[in-house]
């Protein structure tokens, strides 16, 4: 059933709003996609204050050209959704690949055209390199650890030194009580 304008203009403001609230987005292809997979999808990513967006391409394109939001953002074709994120891109694209890969291996449904990740736009290839990262707070664990590793093996080969005189003054106490118990 066809739209009338009304309708139109309400869904380009909901576009524009959903651009605006999201931090980015992931575009995929839904063309085999069924409606249960669809909502089993949907809830999963409310659990990440994420949303599932089925897409009128046409409106979409209108309220990217509002936004400051790349150019090539607006490359897309074919029956298209966006996945929107608040957080971690990473988790997001995670739950898109696996799913593709459980439910889809060798369709093009499912797959991710384009990402955008702070107003920056990631091609195919790119996005699914998102999808292979750690989630942000492993990342930050590890770029911890990697800070804080030359700091503790400092401080390891400053009091190396000190731990072995405190060692051999332990082991000259003990023989001297030894000599003291034996005599």
């Amino acid at each position: 059933m066809a739209k009338t304008r009304a309708q139109k203009e309400q869904l380009l403001e909901q576009y524009k709003q959903i651009l605006s609230d999201s931090k980015g987005y992931f575009a995929v292809t839904i063309d085999k996609l069924d409606n249960v997979t669809a909502t089993a999808l949907k809830m999963d990513l409310q659990q990440h204050d994420s949303k599932f967006i089925v897409l009128k391409n046409r409106i979409f394109r209108i309220a990217l050209q509002d936004t400051d939001l790349p150019v090539e953002a607006q490359t897309f074709d074919g029956a298209t959704a966006i996945v929107t994120y608040q957080d971690d891109p990473s988790v997001v694209a995670k739950m898109i690949k696996e799913l593709k890969k459980e439910k889809f291996p060798e369709e093009s449904t499912l797959t991710m055209e384009y990402g955008i990740v702070d107003n920056n736009y990631l091609d195919t290839e790119r996005a699914n390199q998102i999808a292979d990262l750690p989630p942000r707070e492993v990342l930050l664990a590890q770029m911890l650890g990697s800070m804080t590793a030359p700091i503790t093996g400092a401080m390891n080969a400053l009091t190396g030194n000190v731990r072995g005189f405190v060692q051999v003054l332990k082991q000259l106490s003990e023989q001297t009580e030894e000599a003291a118990q034996a005599g």
